[in-house]
């Protein structure tokens, strides 16, 4: 998981950009990357699936997502589903250690 504070926008007061990414690989659906940002009171979400089962999984399912979202009042950016995983460096998380230990 990581956790980036960015300055949005130029001047004072401008908006920051917050982006959480995470990395997880479960049983059956592969390997998944999650990326959430929020900036402006917007929140946007895209999820990277190595197996294109899951990135199907995904896509039916977003429109249900934001409904979810939008109905706790969160405003919505953007909602994505695609096939592989980030290809740059920022858009991939680095896990030195383990998160979260799902046999604890």
């Amino acid at each position: 998981m990581r956790i980036d504070k960015e300055r949005g926008g130029k001047g004072r007061g401008a908006d920051s950009l917050w982006s959480v990414t995470l990395a997880v690989e479960l049983d059956g659906l592969g390997e998944i990357h999650i990326r959430v940002t929020l900036s402006g009171g917007v929140i946007s979400a895209t999820f990277w699936a190595e197996n294109d089962h899951t990135t199907e999984l995904f896509a039916r399912h977003l429109g249900e997502l934001q409904q979810r979202l939008q109905a706790a009042g969160l405003h919505i950016g953007s909602l994505n589903a695609r096939s592989g995983s980030p290809q740059t460096a920022d858009e991939k998380p680095s896990l030195p250690y383990v998160l979260l230990d799902e046999e604890a």
